[in-house]
């Protein structure tokens, strides 16, 4: 018996940079993508490390139960080509030669009942004939080349704040690095493109974070179904009180540069 979770490719191409390279922590596989059930439809999708943490709600998935999974790297580029979700009428029939969790343009994800390393496969376009209907990869159990992991994956309840929690008007120092990991979630055809910047909401400490956390809350206007989490870096107190507007800028002239000039 197999179960079958489809997803929205291009979300597990956006979270990738997200994914630690190894793994700092024995009890956590920061090297997997998080998939679990959405209560009301669909599945969430995360991905974190040991700073930063990053969650698509795809809408259009099935999940039937959580799932950690690592993919190779050729499957997450290969995600970057397929589209963003599109809207099919329920009870569509795609083809009759295809199973029936073939949907088209979706990445499938198939557990094999043991929990064997799954089968991926992309399937790109379906229809009767069966030469137009591809797929990107079917992995055998030999090659194993995703692996279910069974690990436990980092408790994003624990990092994101509560929808009443305060936000904080104090700054925030983050690592640009770490930043620029979202970069693909803003991905624009060019800079100005509106909808695609990052929205940066400051949140100190909460009884769910240690101490002297603060974190920053990610959201990018055009994906409202995105949320991210970047930790703040610890200064020291001289450091984070350092103010918006540095003494050493010059006031402004009270009188206009063109008055001035005449």
């Amino acid at each position: 018996m197999s179960t079958h979770t489809i997803l929205t490719p291009r979300y597990i191409h956006m979270l990738a940079p997200l994914l630690a390279e190894t793994n700092p922590r024995p009890d956590y596989d920061l090297t997997a993508f998080y998939i679990e059930p959405h209560p009301a439809k669909g599945a969430l999708i995360v991905a974190g490390n040991a700073h930063s943490m990053g969650m698509f709600h795809d809408a259009d998935a099935i999940c039937a139960a959580p799932l950690s999974v690592r993919l190779p790297r050729y499957i997450i580029d290969n995600c970057a080509t397929m589209p963003l979700p599109e809207l099919f009428d329920e009870g569509s029939v795609y083809t009759p030669s295809a199973p029936a969790w073939m949907v088209p343009d979706k990445l499938i994800i198939t557990v094999r009942e043991g929990n064997q390393p799954p089968a991926i496969a992309m399937v790109t376009h379906c229809s009767e004939d069966e030469d137009h209907r591809g797929v990107l990869a079917c992995a055998t159990e030999e090659e194993g080349v995703a692996i279910v992991t069974a690990k436990k994956a980092p408790d994003w309840r624990k990092l994101f704040p509560t929808p009443d929690a305060a936000t904080s008007p104090q700054p925030i120092q983050l690592n640009p690095a770490k930043l620029a990991d979202f970069r693909r979630i803003t991905d624009a055809p060019n800079a100005w493109t509106s909808g695609f910047g990052l929205m940066i909401h400051h949140y100190p400490a909460t009884t769910r974070t240690p101490p002297d956390a603060s974190i920053a809350i990610l959201r990018v206007p055009y994906y409202p179904n995105f949320i991210g989490a970047l930790m703040g870096m610890r200064g020291t107190p001289d450091q984070n009180a350092t103010p918006a507007i540095p003494d050493w800028l010059p006031a402004p002239a009270t009188t206009p540069a063109d008055e001035v000039a005449a």
